[in-house]
């Protein structure tokens, strides 16, 4: 198993990032690239709007391949409104399945209606076909993970992790 270090996450989460760490199985500076697989994790606050949290970068796209990625966000900040929504892209292109036509995928945590929450967990498991994105073959794959608490409670705090990988079809 590849050695994880932790690392600031600034460019993600501006300001907010003093109370954020990052785990990654390519730590920085990540010199080589990984060719077929990924793993980044993060744990702290959700920034406001659906702004990226995590990460990862293949080194380059290949024909007859498709990317798919597990993706999961948590909190359980007790008694706040709970909406979470995350949405999954390489190199800007969303990820299938496309929910809604957008990508977003959405959990509405309240309990019973009562507007409030004990926990929420939204996850998915993403995918796109290299040979159908042709802008994507030969070069790096970046993918994103984007989440956000719709219902507008920000700085909440999280636990997410992504598995990115680039499999034959």
């Amino acid at each position: 198993m590849s050695r994880i270090a932790l690392t600031l996450i600034a460019a993600a989460l501006g300001p907010t990032a003093s109370s954020s760490f990052a785990a990654d199985s390519c730590p920085a500076p990540c010199l080589k690239l990984p060719t077929d697989s990924r793993y980044v994790s993060y744990q702290g606050p959700l920034p406001g709007g659906l702004n990226p949290i995590l990460v990862g970068t293949l080194a380059k796209g290949k024909a007859k391949r498709v990317v798919v990625v597990e993706g999961a966000v948590h909190t359980q900040d007790l008694g706040t409104p709970l909406f979470l929504a995350i949405k999954v892209d390489v190199n800007g292109i969303t990820m299938e399945p496309l929910v809604l036509g957008n990508g977003i995928y959405e959990t509405d945590c309240t309990a019973g209606g009562s507007g409030m929450a004990w926990a929420c967990t939204v996850s998915g498991t993403f995918w796109l076909d290299i040979d159908q994105n042709p802008s994507l073959n030969g070069v790096p794959l970046t993918v994103t993970l984007a989440a956000q608490n719709v219902a507008g409670a920000f700085l909440l705090s999280v636990n997410a992790s992504m598995s990115i990988r680039l499999e034959k079809k």
